[in-house]
Parts: structure tokens; C-alpha cells; sequence
């Protein structure tokens, strides 16, 4: 359903965002849905700009300042403009002008073999010698590593040493029958997650300015100011190519950006999304059922260990696709995302008011 799609794509910007990941990720969507970003080879190199032409055919301008990042990803290291020459397969980042030219932010040199390269993303739940084990919507993935893979930790160069359970990672590599043989791996840790991550409730919108303020939730305090770019992209629940217009007053919202620095309590937007009303439980919790009882089930869940969920006749259930489920799809190894509120007084048990479950 629209619902679990929204909450999958919201999930998997949280661990891509602020990575050379991003980057990969962002341009493994439709190109109507891209805004700023593309990836195709580089048939043109100037002092200035690059010119690359798209899967599709389109060419592209792209142009590159001092400020322009350049990462080298293949090597696992910084670069600049020079190491990029004509037949090389980039991903750039920025935002989009009116020419429809990108103003680079950031480009990432990737692999030569990139198109024939498997992708594997997940959460970090163990590291056995040169294996990270992740957790992702398929259960438990084995990354295999070795001292060919290169590494970076967010935007710096990084080693296996400093992949930590509870990071995000995403890796190119090979897929093999019982793991995933890694070229590179980008970890990004939950402290970077959350510096571009906000969640709150809609106190105002200028639609003409391009901001909205709302009170933060969660992990965060106070009113914080939202701006928005002709970049931004939106999910409003029910309406078709939304705006920042079509954000309502009161409602909870995600915001997936960039802090402005020396201010704490503002910034840009890159992501803004309405949670749905069904969603807006402060307690949220994504791992595999362990045990069965009547109408209560207990979760090993990825950030908090064992979790009582507790059901009731006002519990939503929903799955991919079209399909109808329900508790009675519940078993024990059931990979399942809850949402819903804390039960008073039990600090590990939570109300469920959705439960998504992955469907063998």
C-alpha cells in the first residue's frame, strides 16, 4: 500500500542521507523524480563544468566551484576536478538552475564496473572479524570485507575499525550464495542521522517565503525554522504532487535537511513529509518477532532489545501490495515495523496503532 511505500522510502532516506550513498541512491529513481540530481557519463571536461549524458540520453551541464566535492569512490578518497576525465561514470548532487544545468555540491567517481555492481543497505548488528552483519527488510545480510574494500565513515575516509554496531551502511559489491562480497562501504553513524533529521509538529506555512516553523518532537526541543528550495520534495498523504502549500497547520511532519551553521534551530530542507495520522504514535520500533501471546507479541527490535507489543481491535495492519493481513499473519520470525504509543508505566511495551509486516 501508498502508506508502507512512504514509510520504506522515509526510512531509507534517513540511512542514506549525508552519504556518498545518497548520491547512489538518489539516482536509482525515475528521472522525473529527480530534482538536482543525475548520474550518466562524462563526455566533456572544462576548467569549470562537466558535461554528462544520462542513461536516457539526455546531456547534461554541470557546473563545479571550489566549494564542489569531490569523492573518489572507488578509492575511498577525496579528489578534485582533475581526476575526473571524458568516459568516466559520475553521480552528482546539487541543485538544478533555471537552464537546467546543476550547480555541483557534490560529485562522486564511481566505480568503472558500477552498473554490474550489487547494492546492500542495512543497519549494523554485529561485526565478526572482517564480516559486518546488517539487518535489513530481507532479515540478516553477512557483508563480507577484505583489503581490497574501501571504506568512509559519512564523508570522511574511513576503515572497518571504525564501523560500529548501530551504524547504517550501504555497500557496492558482488553478491554471492551465503554474502555479499563488498567493494566499498559508506557508514553513517545515528548522531549524523539525527543532525539532519527533524521531527515535529506544523505551527505555521508561508507558502510565498518558502517556510514553515513547527515545535520539535522527539529528540529535539523548541521552534525551529523550515526552509525550503526549489529542490525540496514533498509527501503529503492523499494529494498528488504536493507543495509546501499543501502542508496543513497541526499536522506532524519528517524533515530531512541540512542545519544551518551557527544556529541551532534552523535550516534547509531537502525532504519534507506529512506522517500519516495513523502513524503519529511516538513510539516506533522495526525487528523480528520472538514470541506469541494471544494478542500480544514480543519484538527483538533493532535500538531497544526485547519489546512487549500490544494489540487491539483498533490495531492497523498492513503489508506490500494489495494484500489483507492481519494478526493471524503474525508468526515468530515475522520481520515487522510498529508504530503506536508507550504503554504507562512499562518503560519496554508498546500500544500498537499500525503494524507493517514483511511477508515471506
Amino acid at each position: 500500500m501508498k502508506f508502507m511505500k512512504w514509510i520504506m522510502v522515509t526510512l531509507m532516506a534517513l540511512i542514506l542521507l549525508g552519504s556518498a550513498g545518497g548520491v547512489l541512491a538518489q539516482e536509482e529513481t525515475p528521472p522525473e523524480a529527480r530534482r538536482g540530481g543525475v548520474r550518466g557519463e562524462v563526455t566533456a571536461v572544462s576548467d569549470t563544468s562537466l558535461t554528462i549524458t544520462t542513461r536516457n540520453g539526455q546531456s547534461v551541464t554541470v557546473n563545479v566551484t571550489h566549494e564542489t566535492e569531490v569523492l573518489l569512490i572507488g578509492s575511498g578518497g577525496e579528489g578534485s576536478l582533475s581526476d575526473i576525465q571524458m568516459g568516466d561514470l559520475v553521480g552528482v548532487r546539487g541543485p538544478k538552475n533555471e537552464d537546467g544545468s546543476i550547480q555541483a555540491r557534490l560529485i562522486a567517481l564511481l566505480p568503472a564496473d558500477f552498473e554490474d555492481l550489487d547494492k546492500i543497505r542495512g543497519k549494523v548488528t554485529a561485526i565478526e572479524g572482517d564480516t559486518i552483519v546488517i539487518e535489513n527488510r530481507e532479515g540478516s545480510q553477512r557483508i563480507t570485507t577484505t583489503a581490497e574494500t574501501k571504506f568512509r565513515q559519512g564523508k570522511e575516509e574511513g576503515s572497518l575499525a571504525d564501523v560500529e554496531v548501530s551504524n547504517f551502511v550501504f555497500a557496492l559489491g558482488e553478491k554471492q550464495a551465503d554474502s555479499f562480497v563488498a567493494k566499498v562501504v559508506v557508514a553513517v553513524t545515528k548522531e549524523q542521522l539525527k543532525k539532519h533529521t527533524l521531527r515535529g509538529q506544523v505551527l505555521s506555512v508561508d507558502a510565498s517565503a518558502g517556510t514553515l516553523t513547527g515545535e520539535a518532537l522527539g529528540g529535539k526541543e523548541g521552534t525551529w525554522t523550515v526552509k525550503t528550495t526549489p529542490e525540496t520534495k514533498y509527501r503529503v498523504p492523499g494529494v498528488d504532487d504536493p507543495t509546501l502549500a499543501d502542508i496543513p497547520v497541526g499536522a506532524q511532519v519528517i524533515v530531512l535537511g541540512q542545519p544551518d551553521e551557527g544556529d541551532s534551530k534552523s535550516g534547509t530542507a531537502r525532504f519534507i513529509g506529512v506522517i500519516p495520522a495513523e502513524a503519529q504514535g511516538s513510539a516506533r520500533a522495526l525487528g523480528e518477532v520472538i514470541a506469541i501471546n494471544g494478542a500480544t507479541f514480543t519484538l527483538q527490535s533493532l535500538r531497544r532489545g526485547e519489546l512487549t507489543i500490544v494489540t487491539d481491535d483498533s490495531t492497523q495492519y498492513l503489508t506490500r501490495g494489495e494484500q489483507e493481513v492481519s494478526l493471524a499473519d503474525i508468526k515468530v520470525g515475522t520481520k515487522v515495523i510498529v508504530m503506536g504509543e508507550p504503554v504507562e508505566g512499562e518503560e519496554k511495551s508498546i500500544q500498537a496503532k499500525l503494524v507493517g509486516i514483511q511477508l515471506r
